[in-house]
């Protein structure tokens, strides 16, 4: 569906490469989509997309009988075979860890067939069609029933640039930025605040994304600060 892939991607480029057609197709279907039911699905710029709140609202609701019928569709076609393992990946750990190893992982098992889909909602092994997902879980939120296994630890902390930084002297002054958030993980924030002993913010402005890629789009530059604050008395 033109319309999913280039909400996942913020990119009708991206979507026209992968259903193999032109940006400007993509542009066409989403177009007649939003005719047909009378609203914006995306807010348009220059060289991007970004959705709008009836956009990100319309994807909620149609990812999830999509991912259905694509599984349905998979299991009565006889797609998968022996050598196939499907995996169902938190989309940045898929962009940033998984993918920079496949190519060394295809070279020593060509006759893997590896499948990845990237979601930022749980995976329902008894709906969905997947060997294994790589979920980002709290300690006591492992799903009853299934194999679980720690793959990799999560360190969080708040980082911004340079320029914010000359600003905070004390964990007080965050009372007046603006905190970012993405969207899978909202309580970050109210843990770490909660972790160093200031467990509310009453001036505080908020911003909300849906990933975390949206929320930290310079995250690899340089100049970007990182906070560490420990409890009094840790060591």
């Amino acid at each position: 569906m033109a319309f999913r892939a280039a909400a996942e991607h913020l990119s009708f480029l991206q979507a026209a490469q992968l259903r193999h057609v032109t940006p400007g197709a993509i542009s066409r279907q989403i177009q007649g989509l939003e005719d047909l039911l009378g609203t914006r699905l995306f807010h348009r710029h220059h060289k991007r997309v970004e959705l709008t709140a009836q956009g990100r609202d319309y994807l909620a609701e149609i990812s999830t009988p999509l991912d259905h019928l694509a599984a349905a569709t998979a299991r009565l076609r006889g797609e998968r075979h022996s050598a196939a393992i499907s995996i169902c990946a938190y989309p940045t750990f898929a962009i940033r860890w998984l993918l920079p190893r496949w190519g060394r992982f295809y070279d020593r098992h060509p006759e893997v067939d590896v499948r990845l889909t990237t979601s930022l909602n749980p995976v329902d092994f008894a709906r969905d069609d997947y060997d294994l997902s790589i979920q980002v879980l709290g300690v006591n939120d492992r799903p009853a029933g299934l194999h679980c296994h720690q793959f990799l630890s999560v360190d969080t902390y708040p980082v911004c640039s340079a320029e914010v930084a000359a600003r905070i002297k004390a964990l007080g002054d965050l009372d007046s930025q603006t905190l970012i958030h993405s969207g899978p993980r909202p309580t970050d924030w109210r843990r770490w605040l909660t972790t160093v002993g200031l467990p509310t913010l009453n001036g505080a402005r908020e911003l909300r994304f849906e990933s975390l890629n949206l929320a930290m789009p310079g995250s690899h530059r340089r100049d970007r600060r990182r906070y560490r604050y420990r409890r009094p008395g840790a060591r």
